[in-house]
């Protein structure tokens, strides 16, 4: 397989569905089962480590990337379409010339042809030249795996061709040290996994926009969790959160609620999350079907 630093972004997104293929589909912020994608949790892409990938709703993940962005991590996704500009364009135009060619024209334009032939083969030569030192430098370069320990991954790398080994590991890949000892040390020292569910819910309210705190250290508490202990917190918060309202109140909501009102309707139907909402519409539904009414205004309990 190729290494992540010679595929494309979409390839990688390919790679990480497939790694979470099995995975249960909730939302881990929201614990929504609509709209969900596949997120690398550090905001790279080429980091395709099972610790490092995280399932979020499309709303959830666009509110931790408007975090990423304004504090500076992760990067930009490239967006790659190589069929593109031959579906816009077509293929290279010809030329011909009309009217009555002379032979001394003829003999000219090709020699500029066979000219322009040799200056593309040439440039073709050096291009690939190019290329094959380029891909020589970055298997030389290229990180190779050594080993796991305790859920990372710990990698070597040349920091160029023939010099010395760096040691780093999935956790921090910015931290280059000198041995593997080091390596492991550095995630003894900095991995700080969930504590609790309340530590959990900090670090998911910092990463979605809702609670002032550094991105950094919670996007770090939650890729030092245990992916089976994310999904484990999401279910007891879910289960133990008392601010979410119960269906009879959210009817009782929509049958009083006025539309662009700030009313107490109004104030508990925003205080329901998304998950919760489609849920209690679609019970309110089956409800009216089953009284056969349509009528807005009923209670349907």
């Amino acid at each position: 397989m190729k290494p992540a630093t010679a595929i494309t972004d979409r390839a990688k997104r390919y790679r990480a569905n497939q790694e979470t293929s099995d995975w249960p589909r909730v939302c881990l912020f929201c614990g929504s089962t609509k709209d969900l994608q596949v997120d690398h949790i550090d905001g790279f892409e080429e980091n395709g480590e099972p610790e490092n990938l995280i399932i979020l709703c499309r709303s959830c993940n666009q509110l931790k990337s408007a975090v990423y962005k304004k504090a500076g991590m992760g990067r930009r996704t490239v967006q790659y379409n190589p069929g593109l500009l031959s579906r816009l364009f077509g293929s290279r135009e010809t030329y011909r010339v009309h009217g009555p060619a002379h032979p001394e024209e003829k003999r000219r334009r090709a020699e500029e042809s066979r000219e322009q032939r040799e200056r593309e083969r040439a440039e073709e030569r050096e291009m690939r030249r190019e290329e094959l030192e380029a891909k020589r430098a970055e298997r030389a370069t290229a990180p190779k795996a050594i080993g796991r320990y305790k859920g990372f991954t710990i990698y070597k790398r040349r920091e160029s061709p023939g010099g010395d080994f760096i040691y780093y590991s999935t956790m921090d890949p910015d931290s280059w040290l000198d041995s593997s000892r080091e390596a492991k040390k550095l995630v003894d020292t900095f991995k700080n996994p969930a504590s609790g569910v309340a530590h959990w819910e900090q670090a998911v309210k910092v990463l979605r926009g809702k609670w002032p705190g550094d991105p950094f250290e919670a996007a770090r508490t939650i890729r030092s969790t245990p992916i089976e202990r994310r999904y484990q917190y999401l279910d007891r918060s879910m289960r133990a959160n008392p601010g979410v309202p119960t269906y009879a109140q959210y009817a009782f909501a929509v049958s009083t609620h006025t539309r662009g009102e700030h009313d107490e309707g109004g104030a508990i139907i925003h205080a329901t999350p998304p998950a919760k909402r489609r849920e209690y519409a679609q019970k309110i539904a089956d409800e009216k079907v089953r009284r056969g009414t349509g009528r807005k205004s009923e209670v349907p309990f």
